[in-house]
C-alpha cells in the first residue's frame, strides 16, 4: 500500500511540474518565437513557389519578389496560364513560289498578364499523318514575350520547306505549351 502511494504521489507531483514548466515566460515566448518562424518559413515558400503569379497579380510586388529570388537563387518569370490563351484564328497558306506562310491571332482572356507560349507545328499529308513537326518559340514569330490582359496579338511567319517535304503537305495543326 505505501508503493503504491509512493507511486501515485510521484504521478501528482511529475504533473505539477510539468503544467508549471509549459507555463514559464520563458517557454511560452520560444513557443510564439517558433511559431512566427514556422510561419515565416511557409509563407517564403507560397511565396517563392508562387512567385510568377503573385509578380502578375501584384506587380508592386515585383520588387521585393526579385531581390527575394537574387538571396534564394531563383527567377522571376512571366506568368503562365495556357488556358488564359486562346488562338483566335490560324491558316497555313502556300504561296505561288511554292513556300509557305502561317499566320496566327493570339487572344489573352485573364485579367493577368500572362506569357506567350511557343506552338508546336504539325504538317500533315493527305491521310491526316505527321510528315513534320516544328517548334516555334515566341521570338521566331516575333510575338511579345507576354500578353496583356484582354488583348490579341497577330502575326506571320513565313516557312520554306523541302520540295520533297513541301508536295506532301496538304494540312496542318498547331499547338500551344510551355
Amino acid at each position: 500500500e505505501a508503493s503504491l502511494f509512493w507511486e501515485q504521489e510521484q504521478a501528482f507531483v511529475r504533473e505539477a511540474k510539468r503544467r508549471q514548466f509549459w507555463r514559464q515566460p520563458w517557454v511560452r515566448l520560444m513557443l510564439v518565437v517558433g511559431l512566427c518562424a514556422l510561419l515565416a518559413a511557409v509563407a517564403l515558400r507560397s511565396a517563392h513557389g508562387n512567385r510568377d503569379y503573385l509578380a502578375a497579380a501584384y506587380p508592386d510586388a515585383k520588387s521585393a519578389l526579385q531581390q527575394m529570388c537574387g538571396v534564394l537563387g531563383c527567377e522571376v518569370k512571366p506568368y503562365r496560364k495556357l488556358e488564359s490563351i486562346a488562338i483566335d484564328s490560324s491558316s497555313f497558306d502556300r504561296s505561288a513560289d511554292g513556300s509557305f506562310r502561317l499566320n496566327l491571332s493570339l487572344r489573352n482572356n485573364d485579367r493577368l498578364e500572362v506569357a506567350t507560349p511557343s506552338f508546336e507545328l504539325s504538317l500533315t499529308d493527305a491521310d491526316d499523318r505527321v510528315v513534320s513537326k516544328q517548334v516555334l518559340a515566341p521570338q521566331v514569330l516575333r510575338a511579345p514575350e507576354i500578353l496583356r490582359p484582354g488583348r490579341d496579338w497577330a502575326g506571320g511567319l513565313p516557312l520554306k520547306l523541302d520540295p520533297s517535304l513541301a508536295a506532301l503537305v496538304a494540312g496542318y495543326r498547331l499547338s500551344a505549351f510551355y
